[in-house]
């Protein structure tokens, strides 16, 4: 079953879904010849390219291990998707997610891409990189992105982002950086955060982001840089954070807060 949907997109004809399907079914011989797992990874690179602009990275009659912007491991599934500044216009498609067995990193960023971050990219649970920073995404960040806990980053910054920050990222148990910036964000920072003791970087700048900085960061002992700043936080910055024996640099607006005597950045 290569579909989210029950295969309710790939009779309408105006969706990249059925677009990939003809694509498929111009190139029979060489899809015949493919065995389960490999159709299906060949239908969603079909959808994600039409979902996105049509199929400018794809090559014609040569398998998809040898792409350029895609990796295979050694059976040859999927292992890496790297589309970084392709020009790369129009959703994000759900069939992502059915490359759940192999796929571990996602590079999406630098692009026109817009619509939601699609919650089937929780069914990712071996990606290690997830980069769809610098795009114009919006609605609100997926919960299901918590089940990720092979993630070591997480970049969702400079996008159109609204609603509050998932507390379910706090069980991305394997997470190093966790990048949240430049987005339209509210709410408080949630205190589950603090439970991600192998996080190095955590940057929440330039969102709508309010109430005051949780004691429980002061949790994150390999915490390097933190940015709080371009928010409307209010009260002090715990000194318990900025006697984190790793802290580098912390950035926050000086003049909302009433004190901070770490901040290398105001």
């Amino acid at each position: 079953n290569a579909s989210f949907d029950s295969g309710e997109a790939i009779y309408n004809k105006d969706s990249p879904q059925y677009q990939a399907a003809m694509w498929i079914d111009n190139s029979r011989p060489y899809f015949d010849e493919r065995h389960g797992y490999e159709k299906i990874q060949l239908y969603v690179l079909a959808t994600l390219s039409f979902s996105t602009g049509g199929n400018t990275w794809i090559e014609d009659g040569s398998k998809e291990c040898g792409w350029e912007a895609t990796e295979c491991d050694d059976f040859g599934r999927i292992s890496k998707i790297n589309l970084t500044d392709y020009e790369l216009q129009g959703s994000i498609p759900p069939e992502l997610g059915l490359l759940s067995s192999s796929l571990l990193q996602l590079y999406l960023r630098d692009n026109k891409l817009s619509g939601s971050c699609p919650p089937e990219l929780g069914e990712l649970t071996k990606l290690e990189r997830l980069q769809l920073t610098n795009n114009s995404l919006t609605e609100n960040i997926p919960t299901e992105l918590g089940k990720l806990l092979n993630l070591i980053v997480l970049g969702l910054g400079i996008n159109e982002f609204t609603g509050e920050i998932p507390k379910e990222l706090g069980d991305l148990s394997s997470i190093i950086t966790i990048g949240l910036e430049r987005n339209q964000l509210s709410g408080n920072i949630p205190v589950e955060l603090g439970q991600l003791q192998t996080m190095k970087n955590l940057f929440l700048d330039g969102n709508k982001l309010s109430g005051t900085i949780p004691n429980e960061l002061s949790n994150l002992k390999a915490l390097k840089t933190v940015a709080f700043d371009n928010n409307d936080f209010t009260g002090t910055v715990p000194t318990s954070i900025c006697e984190l024996p790793d802290l580098q640099q912390v950035r926050i607006d000086c003049d909302e807060v009433t004190y901070c005597d770490c901040c290398k950045c105001c």
